[in-house]
């Protein structure tokens, strides 16, 4: 027999994951490829954009720079529309941008003046550019809101590394189907087709959240949101005492043991959740939201990271934008540049899925970040030692090495975000570290291409140049700031006190 467990006592919790997960996952990784696709197809087949518009290199490379230059306001679409309305509807609106975006960029094929059509080719890049942030902020949350704890690292991995995905086939297809100026309506309409096709598939199949939370972290957050007091401060069937979070449903009471910090955290996040959220104005959720950044900014570790990732997001960005005319100058054409492109990514992509494995089996989220930023700087100054000509084997190679360091870094990046800010929505810390890193890219590019017009980077003559000295010096910096970032797993702490607790008050109950 077994006696029944004492009134508000904490029970056993078997947290239940849902298929549906992989539904929502593979959805939104789609979306997120798509989007990247958008962002960086021009790249690979620059001079045919430039015959078939009549524009420079600064022209084409502006429709990437875009992107980056609409990311701020973009950010802060994204976080009030998952907010006020969430994930469903966030992500609703961010496919039927790419849709939208995909279409007028193909209407610009309709256009003789060719000048006009650019102009329209760039009001459907602009539209894009709009959409990122919706997709890039959000692999921590889709993780942490529908997977269990031990899928919620790979989640993170394989959702965030869909972008490179898009990025890859967004160097590669495009010289595929198009050879000559006349072939890009061809790319534009299929894009234009595979994006309506996934608008649909979202609206059908995404849902907002699962019936119950997949881990305690996403229970102690939506018990919270359960809660009908629109006030900062709860009452009634809540409480707040010595650090315990106690969060009464109708049928049960279930007790969160939090340190103090981290339990104020999470009732003030759980009055400004998405579905409290619902229950306010805008100036109440915006308000909100902002609240969030300042208290980001206010987390001096936080900091160390968000200088450290937009720095390395920055120069990889630019890099991607830029490959080309990295190339170029040692002699290496188009094919070679989309074939270094798609090396670093596809690279990135097998060293993301050894870093998501190891993720899960360690926990040691800061460990593998330093040791990571270490890599990247070794591996980028042998791409940079790599670029002559007569040497493609080994330049395509280099840019491989690269990518196998660097691209991991995104996913570990945010899921240390999401731990050292806990309990802040992981879209908030994940996209105020990629809206730097956005801000950093666009600096880069402006400077970057500057000096790739001035030697020795202009005749690719020696490895010691202007270029070779800021991507070294930047990354070097970004090191010295990662390597002083601070172990503080708070939302591993919470879920491991949270559990501890309800096994304190089964045992006494079982007879």
């Amino acid at each position: 027999m077994s006696a029944t467990a004492p009134e508000g006592a904490a029970t056993r919790r078997v947290y239940k994951a849902y298929c549906q997960r992989f539904n929502v996952l593979a959805l939104y990784g789609l979306s997120n490829a798509t989007n990247a696709f958008i962002w960086i197809c021009f790249a690979p087949i620059v001079a045919q954009v430039r015959e078939r518009y009549s524009v420079g290199d600064f022209a084409v490379n502006f429709l990437s720079l875009i992107f980056m230059i609409l990311y701020a306001p973009g950010t802060f679409l994204a976080t009030y529309v998952i907010d006020r309305y969430g994930l469903r509807v966030c992500l609703i609106v961010g496919a039927a941008l790419n849709m939208v975006s995909a279409w007028v960029r193909y209407a610009s094929a309709f256009i003789a003046d060719p000048h006009a059509a650019f102009a329209v080719l760039m009001l459907g890049q602009a539209l894009g550019g709009i959409a990122q942030p919706i997709f890039t902020n959000l692999p921590s949350r889709i993780a942490g809101d529908w997977f269990p704890v031990s899928e919620r690292d790979l989640a993170t991995v394989v959702g965030a590394m869909t972008n490179p995905l898009g990025n890859a086939a967004g160097s590669v297809v495009p010289s595929v189907i198009v050879s000559v100026a006349g072939d890009i309506p061809s790319l534009l309409l299929y894009q234009g087709i595979w994006s309506s096709v996934l608008a649909v598939a979202v609206l059908l199949f995404v849902k907002d959240q699962p019936p119950t939370p997949p881990s305690a972290g996403a229970e102690l957050k939506l018990k919270a949101i359960e809660e009908e007091d629109e006030s900062l401060e709860l009452s009634g069937s809540t409480s707040l005492n010595a650090g315990t979070l106690a969060i009464e449903g109708p049928a049960e009471a279930t007790a969160f043991l939090l340190d103090d910090k981290i339990a104020a955290d999470v009732r003030r996040v759980a009055s400004s959740s998405p579905r409290a959220a619902r229950r306010h104005d805008t100036s109440w959720a915006l308000h909100h939201m902002l609240h969030d950044y300042r208290t980001l900014l206010r987390n001096r570790n936080y900091l160390r990271l968000l200088c450290a990732f937009g720095i390395g997001l920055g120069v990889f960005n630019a890099l991607l934008t830029l490959l080309a005319q990295m190339l170029g100058p040692c002699g290496y054409g188009s094919d070679t540049a989309g074939i270094a492109g798609g090396v670093l990514l596809g690279a990135g992509l097998l060293g993301a899925v050894v870093m998501g494995v190891l993720l899960e089996k360690t926990k040691a989220y800061v460990p593998l970040l330093k040791a990571g930023i270490v890599l990247v700087v070794g591996t980028t100054i042998f791409m940079l030692v790599s670029l002559k000509p007569g040497n493609s084997a080994q330049a395509i190679a280099s840019w491989g090495v690269m990518g196998l360091a660097l691209i991991p870094l995104l996913p570990v990046s945010l899921e240390n975000a999401a731990e050292a800010t806990y309990p802040i929505p992981e879209d908030n810390s994940a996209g105020l570290l990629l809206l730097v890193g956005q801000l950093f890219g666009i600096a880069f590019i402006f400077l970057l291409t500057y000096l790739l017009s001035i030697n020795p980077s202009a005749d690719c003559s020696s490895v010691v140049s202007p270029v070779a000295g800021v991507i070294v010096g930047s990354l070097v910096i970004a090191a010295g700031a990662l390597l002083t970032f601070k172990k503080d797993y708070r939302r591993q702490r919470a879920e491991s006190l949270r559990l501890q607790q309800a096994d304190g008050a089964e045992g006494p109950a079982a007879a």
